[in-house]
């Protein structure tokens, strides 16, 4: 297991946030670059996952 950080503009943040509250998973888009021993997201846009087809299953792992 990898981990990401990602600093986030107010908007994003708001998404994130949102979110988390209603136990909801975020599809985060962006530029990921590798700093020292960490992974970076650059550049991040967040929006909600609708949970459906159109999600990489390799992504989001096995649905239960």
């Amino acid at each position: 297991m990898y981990s990401v950080q990602a600093v986030l503009d107010e908007k994003n943040y708001r998404v994130a946030i949102r979110a988390h509250e209603a136990g909801s998973h975020v599809i985060v888009t962006g530029d990921l670059e590798k700093i020292g021993r960490g992974w970076h997201i650059k550049n991040a846009n967040v929006r909600t996952s609708s949970g459906h087809e159109d999600e990489d299953p390799q992504m989001t792992g096995p649905k239960t």
